[in-house]
């Protein structure tokens, strides 16, 4: 075989070689990823539609309603929501401030009983816990900040292993 033949002969085998590699990969791919996740998003689909198929008589008359329209009901929805919110938001401000003005009378604490007691804790300890998950996010951290003088500051300006 002539140097050339022998060239092309090569070439011939690595470009097979790179495409039974290509299809190899394509296989796996087509058996372990888009296989499941068309099954996945099948049965996704006709749970969700059989979910829609079980609507109550006015959620399917106001699918129709906007269908009819031209509009998706979800966006629809969605608009008429933020809409409703921002007019209730006034409403939320005086309330806020009637509930206040409940709690400083005395009124609430006339007719306290053990459940409101642990309504209460229950309602502080949600609020501790977001205090922690907000001091946890913002600082990245639950203990105190560290003073400039303490021998840890040096850590904060300067790579330290503390196995040394």
């Amino acid at each position: 075989m002539t140097a050339p033949a022998a060239a092309a002969a090569s070439t011939v085998t690595k470009t097979a070689a790179a495409e039974a590699a290509k299809k190899d990969v394509a296989a796996y791919l087509n058996q372990y990823v888009v296989k499941p996740a068309v099954r996945t998003a099948n049965k996704i689909e006709a749970r969700s539609a059989t979910k829609v198929a079980a609507f109550d008589a006015p959620m399917k008359a106001y699918i129709e309603k906007c269908d009819a329209a031209g509009q998706d009901a979800a966006a629809a929805s969605t608009r008429r929501f933020v809409a409703e919110q921002r007019q209730l938001l006034s409403y939320r401000v005086v309330r806020c401030f009637e509930e206040g003005r409940y709690l400083l009378s005395g009124q609430y604490f006339k007719t306290y009983t053990a459940t409101k007691a642990l309504e209460d804790a229950r309602y502080l300890t949600t609020l501790l816990c977001l205090f922690l998950i907000s001091v946890v996010l913002g600082r990245q951290s639950v203990y105190p900040p560290i003073a400039p003088e303490s021998p840890f500051a040096l850590a904060l300006s300067h790579k330290v292993n503390p196995n040394y």
